[in-house]
């Protein structure tokens, strides 16, 4: 839980200010006085970290990775560390490699932030912990997606290619969503209470994997008709064709933001229509069959999201007696 105090900037000594602490919060931090903590500065804020919290899912040890070997590698590796719940990783290298590594993946990961000290060949990436929870997260995430789709069908419209510079930068933060989701959902399995709450977990991951492929898709379209402007004139059909595609998936979106399993069912008993109507597209080119590919992506990853819903509801009793025993519902 989130707790907010207000407290005054105190001057201490000439060079220095100081600002106290609420009792409370030391405490549950295990803070005492003496105790060494660590302060980030991103431009805009000041994090305080005590470098004494430790948690029962905290990898021992000092993680030290190495730009040299593999950039690619690299950013895996930071972003599996970020997914395991690290608050910490060394990285060793050259300063400016570094760096563009660093505002690469402050694109894709909430709350990376780089310290280096000057003449130093090593940078130390800190996560800093996000406010948002993860009802928040998947709520943001579908709003980004549904944001996507309306920029496909804008261009599809107006031709202009601002709308496919959108897709792609939203496509960044599907990802920091996902993987933000990951790291949460990691560490709310190691405190699990309740066996539901496992589930709810699985249900989560799903979700954001299945959203994130569907944003990927919309990316990979975007940049396909980017690169080839004249494909949309060639093939006449995608406006049409997207518009139904759009339609299944923000139908299988609703359901699932709204756990509304009528309109679950719906999506899934018009998938096997949907499908078919892509595998029959009479797009000519391969850069239109290459679309196609991506739009039987979105209907597999909607498809998966509704399969969320029915699953859900089947755990639910109350809505396990409700929808699927009307007659037990009614005699309560």
């Amino acid at each position: 839980m989130v707790e907010y105090d207000k407290r005054k900037v105190i001057k201490v000594g000439e060079r220095s200010y100081a600002i106290t602490i609420p009792k409370k919060w030391s405490k549950e931090l295990g803070m005492k006085p003496g105790d060494v903590v660590d302060l980030i500065y991103d431009g805009q804020s000041i994090i305080i970290k005590p470098l004494i919290k430790t948690s029962s899912f905290d990898i021992p040890g000092r993680i030290i990775l190495d730009i040299r070997k593999s950039k690619d590698h690299l950013m895996r590796e930071i972003i599996a560390c970020y997914i395991e719940g690290l608050n910490k990783v060394r990285v060793k290298g050259e300063v400016r490699e570094l760096n563009k590594l660093v505002n690469y993946l402050q694109k894709k990961l909430v709350g990376l932030v780089a310290i280096s000290k000057i003449g130093s060949d090593y940078l130390d990436i800190v996560f800093v912990e996000s406010y948002l929870n993860l009802d928040e997260i998947t709520k943001r995430a579908t709003s980004i997606v549904k944001d996507m789709m309306e920029f496909m069908l804008e261009y599809f419209d107006t031709l202009n290619e601002v709308y496919l510079d959108d897709i792609m930068a939203y496509d960044d933060e599907v990802d920091r969503m996902y993987f933000l989701g990951l790291r949460l959902v990691r560490g709310k399995l190691i405190r699990i209470q309740r066996i539901e709450e496992i589930f709810e977990a699985i249900d989560t991951v799903l979700f954001l994997k299945n959203i994130e492929h569907i944003g990927d898709s919309l990316d990979s379209i975007a940049n396909v008709l980017k690169n080839n402007k004249g494909i949309i004139i060639i093939e006449k059909d995608l406006h049409d064709l997207f518009i139904k595609v759009k339609k299944f998936s923000l139908d299988a979106l609703f359901a699932y933001t709204n756990n509304e399993i009528n309109a679950a069912l719906n999506v899934l008993a018009s998938k096997q229509s949907m499908r078919e109507l892509i595998e029959k597209g009479e797009l000519r080119s391969d850069l239109g069959k290459l679309l196609l590919k991506e739009f039987d992506t979105i209907i597999r990853s909607s498809s998966d999201i509704a399969e969320i819903v029915v699953s859900k509801c089947i755990r639910d009793k109350a809505c396990s007696c409700t929808y699927f025993y009307p007659n037990y519902a009614k005699s309560k």
